[in-house]
């Protein structure tokens, strides 16, 4: 009887043993050349996955159940409790299966160009949820015998109970749906939402969150309903239509504006250029700024064609796009003299160098138009501090005082 049941329990192992390494070779040696063949994509990720060891598993757990019968011949209770067993291990195995086929192919999905458009691992992650949920809940009723639609209708229970109980993460999820289909917000979007603290690129788009890296390296976690309630910034179509705005004032010293006069345009030679030039119309803006009723001119009324001009011929200036050099309502710090253009630097280390190298020209031109920036009567005793004269305010303490 003993020699009987350990041959039989032999003959059960060599046979389990045999299926799991016969399923590997034939994994190894066949199926994975083939997809490499066909689709590389998804051989690497299937290699690098536990699909190839799951599907052994299967293979010994079917034959386990398969041979429950030889290896228990005469105990019919041992026998359906070895196929019970080894049913849920084999059920247990399909689940862990289905989830990681999901993590391949939301990982293939991932290298397409569509899915930073349209992400769908808050999708994947709801499947592999449900995956779980009702293989937990198949394999509980197989260990219990209970029948496969008493399972459904307690998952569709236990579902509606954890509606009341996890609202949020549900709109949250919801709500992924919705960003994703309308294509609000994509992976390497810049967005801000302030009222989250959010000012960065999206890292992730996850089934209740959107995950946010901030300029600052930090990562800032952002509810997905959040983004469909409450309004946000998203840069991602300045990026898309070539032209980054730099709209910046430069306050001016009222008190320099003056007409073009004769004894003007003989102080400051590049008033009488431009003029010429406005006459002769070689400024391709002269006929838009300059109108022929004006009989006098002003020295910012100049400044303004040059500017004007100067942005039209400038390389880093979209010129499909606006160009404005216009004064605004006049200030008790100065006038206001707003640059509006758009750059075709995108970037915003190269925009900021693009902006800079703009203003360092028209900071640079102001004197020859006989104009100058506004600034405190403060700023003139730094200045002369830093050239090494004593300041005003230094003299007058200097001075003793009468007695």
């Amino acid at each position: 009887m003993l020699f009987d049941v350990l041959i039989r329990t032999g003959i059960a192992t060599v046979l389990t043993v045999g299926a799991f390494l016969l399923t590997r070779i034939l994994v190894a040696r066949f199926a994975l050349p083939l997809l490499r063949r066909h689709w590389p994509r998804w051989a690497l990720l299937v290699e690098r996955s536990r699909l190839p060891m799951l599907t052994a598993l299967l293979a010994a757990t079917l034959t386990l159940y398969l041979g429950a019968g030889l290896l228990t011949e005469g105990y019919p209770r041992y026998t359906e409790l070895l196929r019970l067993v080894d049913g849920a291990i084999g059920l247990g195995i399909m689940v862990l299966m289905l989830t990681t086929t999901t993590s391949i192919a939301l990982a293939v999905y991932e290298q397409l160009p569509l899915a930073k458009e349209v992400p769908l691992r808050g999708f994947a992650q709801l499947v592999q949820v449900g995956i779980l949920l009702i293989g937990g809940l198949v394999i509980i009723g197989t260990f219990l015998g209970v029948p496969a639609i008493y399972s459904f209708a307690a998952f569709a229970a236990i579902f509606t109970a954890l509606g009341f109980v996890f609202q949020d993460p549900i709109m949250g999820f919801v709500a992924g749906i919705q960003l994703a289909t309308n294509k609000m917000v994509a992976i390497g979007d810049w967005i801000e939402v302030p009222q989250y603290g959010a000012n960065g690129t999206v890292q992730e788009i996850l089934m209740s969150t959107v995950k946010v890296q901030n300029w600052d390296n930090t990562v800032t976690t952002v509810p997905a309903h959040a983004l469909i309630s409450d309004s946000f910034k998203n840069w991602r179509f300045m990026y898309a239509s070539g032209g980054r705005r730099l709209q910046r004032q430069l306050l001016l010293d009222i008190y320099a504006v003056r007409p073009a006069t004769p004894a003007l345009l003989a102080q400051f030679p590049t008033l009488t250029s431009v003029q010429e030039q406005i006459a002769a119309g070689q400024l391709a803006t002269a006929g838009i700024l300059i109108d022929d009723a004006v009989t006098q001119p002003t020295n910012l009324g100049l400044y303004r064609v040059y500017l004007t001009d100067y942005l039209c011929h400038h390389s880093r200036v979209n010129q499909e796009m606006m160009r404005m050099v216009r004064q605004l309502q006049a200030e008790e710090d100065g006038l206001p003299l707003e640059i509006t253009v758009y750059l075709l630097d995108t970037g915003w280390p190269e925009f900021e160098t693009s902006a800079s190298s703009i203003f360092e020209h028209i900071l640079a031109t102001l004197p020859q138009f006989g104009l100058r920036p506004f600034q405190r009567s403060i700023s003139t005793n730094i200045d002369a501090t830093a050239l090494g004269e004593p300041s005003p305010v230094a003299v007058a303490q200097a001075k003793p005082t009468r007695r």
